[in-house]
């Protein structure tokens, strides 16, 4: 046990020292995994967890046609389906953890690690409808991001304690 942890403190020593801030949102996979704060991705440390959530607006605002409702409840939506997402996200990362019980998993999903989701973007991804103002809102994409202090290392080490 000693010796991985002094072999992923070397690896992460070196990775450190080799780039600064690394390439993020990666092409193959634009916003998603770990980063660093919203501001400075590419920049250590990286206690960000980064995923795209897809949504619809609430058929009210639909009907009423209304841009900004549209957009709001779309991105609400986003979000709120987003935190549940991040949470199986992180702990699919974590799978190849052999060391780590079921008990322990469960007690990760059940805890909520993931307190808090903020948005950092949201783009509307339905066609427009050219008697709609605004009705590319129906459905959107975010990306949206939770703090994980410690970042995955640190979250590994708390759900092995």
């Amino acid at each position: 046990m000693k010796i991985k942890l002094i072999f992923i403190l070397c690896i992460l020593v070196l990775v450190g020292c080799g780039s600064n801030e690394k390439m993020f949102p990666r092409p193959d996979k634009p916003w998603e995994g770990w980063a660093g704060s919203p501001d400075r991705p590419g920049k250590m440390p990286f206690e960000y967890f980064y995923i795209k959530s897809q949504a619809r607006a609430s058929q009210k605002s639909i009907e009423m046609q209304n841009e900004n409702s549209m957009k709001k409840t779309c991105s609400d939506a986003a979000s709120l389906t987003g935190k549940a997402d991040i949470a199986a996200k992180i702990l699919s990362e974590f799978s190849e953890c052999f060391d780590c019980s079921d008990d322990k998993k469960n007690m990760f999903k059940e805890s909520s690690v993931v307190k808090e989701t903020k948005i950092k973007e949201c783009k509307p991804t339905s066609s427009e409808i050219s008697e709609m103002k605004g009705s590319n809102w129906r459905e959107c994409e975010c990306v949206l991001y939770a703090l994980i202090p410690g970042g995955k290392d640190g979250l590994l080490a708390r759900i092995r304690e």
